[in-house]
Formats: C-alpha cells, sequence, structure tokens
C-alpha cells in the first residue's frame, strides 16, 4: 500500500471516529437528561429563604458535600458566614485579616472552610464542634498573584487558582504546596473539582478552560471558543462534560470523552450581559447562570432559555445545593436566597 493510499485510509478513520463520537455524546446528553422525566413546562420556583447577616458585596458561596443545607459565603464586609440554609440560621460567623476576599470553599467532610482574595494567601479555619468561632488560621502562602478561587479535593487537599496564572494543590496537614499546575497564558479565574478526586478543570482570561490530571501534574487538553474571560466553570452531573461561562455573555458545553463543544448558550445580542456563574440542576435537565441583575434558565436539550430569576444587584454566584432541593443565588445586595 503506497503512502497516499495510507493516508487515504487513516483520514477516513479519522472522520468515521469523530462522526461516532459525535453521534454517542449527543445521545450520551439527550439520554441522561430525558430520563429525569422532567418538563422545563413545569419548572416553578420561588424565594423560599433569604439569608441576612452580610452589610456588604457577597461575592461567593460553597456547599458542605456530606451537609446539604450548610453553605459558606464571603463577602466584602471581612467575614465568613456559615449557614444553615434551611433555618437560616448562622453557624459560624468568622471575621478576616482582610476584607479583600474573593472566593470561599467548604471541605467535604465539613471539617473546614477556605478563603482567599487581593492579598495572595489562601486561609483556612477548622470549625470547632463547640460551635464557637474559630480564632487562629492556617495561611497558605505561595501564589504571587490573588486568589481567584478555591476548592477542596478533601478534608486534606484543598486547591487555588490566582491571577499569577497557575493553580496551586495545598497539602493542609503539612500546609505546603503539594503540585503547581501550569500552562494559562492568563490569570486562573475559576476551577471546579471531579467526583473522582483525580481531575479538575479551570478557566481563565486567555480565554481557554484546562483540563488538568493530579496525577500527572499536567494539563490534558485545552478547550477553546469563548472570545472573552471564562469566569466560571461547572462539571455537569454525569461528570462526563463541564460548562464554561464568559464575559462574551455566552455558555458552553464541553464533552471530556469526544473533547469537543456539544452546545452554545447565547444571549440576545442587544441584551448580552456576562455571565459570572453557572450550575446544573440535579438531573442536568437545566442549566443556571448569573447574568447582571437575572439568574437565567436554560434547557440543556433545547439550548433555549426558558424563564429567569431577577435580582436588584447583580447576581455574583449561583449554585444548587448536593442534594439537589434548592437554587442558591449571592448577590451584591448582601443577601443569599435560596429558591425551591
Amino acid at each position: 500500500m503506497s503512502d497516499d493510499e495510507l493516508k487515504q485510509e487513516i483520514d477516513a478513520l479519522k472522520t468515521q471516529i469523530k462522526k461516532k463520537c459525535t453521534e454517542q455524546t449527543d445521545t450520551d446528553l439527550k439520554k441522561y437528561a430525558s430520563d429525569q422525566k422532567q418538563s422545563s413546562e413545569h419548572l416553578n420556583i420561588r424565594v423560599r429563604r433569604t439569608l441576612k447577616g452580610h452589610i456588604a458585596k457577597v461575592y461567593e458561596c460553597d456547599f458542605c458535600e456530606n451537609e446539604p443545607d450548610q453553605i459558606v459565603s464571603c463577602s466584602q464586609d471581612g467575614k465568613l458566614i456559615v449557614w444553615n440554609g434551611l433555618t437560616t440560621h448562622k453557624l459560624y460567623v468568622i471575621p478576616l485579616k482582610s476584607q479583600w476576599v474573593l472566593t470561599c470553599a467548604y471541605s467535604p467532610g465539613g471539617r473546614y472552610v477556605s478563603c482567599g482574595g487581593l492579598d495572595n494567601t489562601l486561609y483556612l479555619f477548622k470549625l470547632t464542634e463547640d460551635d464557637s468561632i474559630p480564632q487562629t488560621s492556617i495561611d497558605l502562602k505561595g501564589h504571587e498573584g490573588s486568589i481567584s478561587r478555591t476548592r477542596f479535593l478533601d478534608d486534606e487537599r484543598v486547591i487555588s487558582t490566582s491571577g499569577d496564572k497557575s493553580a496551586i494543590l495545598w497539602n493542609i496537614s503539612a500546609t505546603n504546596v503539594e503540585q503547581q499546575f501550569n500552562g494559562h497564558l492568563g490569570d486562573v479565574l475559576c476551577l471546579d473539582v471531579n467526583k473522582d478526586r483525580n481531575t479538575f478543570v479551570t478557566g481563565s482570561i486567555d480565554k481557554s478552560c484546562m483540563l488538568w490530571d493530579l496525577r500527572t501534574g499536567e494539563a490534558e487538553i485545552s478547550y477553546t471558543g469563548h472570545s472573552a474571560d471564562v469566569n466560571s466553570v461547572k462539571y455537569f452531573p454525569g461528570y462526563n462534560s463541564f460548562a464554561s461561562g464568559s464575559d462574551d455573555g455566552t455558555i458552553r458545553l464541553f464533552d471530556l470523552r469526544a473533547n469537543r463543544e456539544l452546545m452554545v448558550f447565547t444571549q440576545p445580542e442587544d441584551e448580552a450581559f456576562r455571565v459570572l456563574s453557572v450550575a446544573f440542576s440535579q438531573s442536568g435537565r437545566y442549566l443556571f447562570s448569573a447574568c447582571h441583575f437575572s439568574t437565567f434558565i436554560w434547557d440543556t436539550l433545547s439550548g433555549k432559555n426558558t424563564g429567569s430569576l431577577e435580582d436588584d444587584d447583580i447576581i455574583s454566584w449561583v449554585g444548587v445545593n448536593p442534594n439537589g432541593r434548592a437554587l442558591y443565588s449571592a448577590s451584591w445586595n448582601s443577601f443569599i436566597k435560596v429558591y425551591a
């Protein structure tokens, strides 16, 4: 067989593989969501609780995996608050060394909360069993830029992303850098961790998302398509795909197995707002996005906007709690709203 014939055969096989991947991933996505037997026409959620306690902009929240009703929030008032979202009770109010905090996280087992911001330091607080306010923090220093996002792998390891273009995996017990991940060409703004705790995804102002493997310390693949900063990434419930929200006003859904874009959720061009945060319903049928004063609701089967939840100030974060029973949104008006 000549070289030209071999090349033609290779090209034909590549085409067949790409076609098969396309058919399979589209089918899997539609099957996963349709199996939940939910209809967007009957989605009717409203405010059930409002968490009041912060006195300045709330930037971000995170849930405790083992206690789905518990959530931690960070605010420009220089405080972390741990709440019971069901009762609205404040479990802990933790004063911070710096009020310029941008991100917070809750460890899966509920032992720690973390936060970081413009002072380039990641702070960890161990939650006490007697409900007293944690008085001391573990200060993790290693980034050369502001801390943009932090998420726990488990109760012993935490990841942070930074304006220094890197992500760092920290060992909490040893209080040191376990791994550093370099590859983005600009500030890393967001991350989400896979449930297998072996991989995570990041988004950056370089307009790309990257999939990282903790076992190799390397980026497996880079996902492109956005035309502006990527502010938020979130795994689809099946963990075979993820969504990314950008300053360009779009949300893109990428498949990890076929390494391709599945869908683009687009706002009207004359009313497009930057996307600050994205979250999926437990079934994956719905995608929620924080865009200016609105939380838009998208149908992941059709890609259409099926409604919105309005607020009176900029919505900085949205999230669905681990048991899938409530949608939370944090706003610059200092409130956290609970929808169900």
